[in-house]
């Protein structure tokens, strides 16, 4: 059998990796916004 295996981050590292992932959800957001708002431009005009 498999010895568990115990992985040690620092909590800089961990707080920088949910930094970018909130990070890049918020860009995908107003991405998704920014498309969005252009089709809705184009339905209204």
């Amino acid at each position: 059998m498999n010895e568990p295996v115990t992985v040690t981050y620092s909590l800089e590292e961990i707080l920088k990796h949910i930094e970018d992932k909130i990070g890049s959800n918020q860009k995908e957001t107003l991405e998704k916004y920014k498309i969005d708002e252009r089709l809705t431009n184009v339905e209204v005009g």
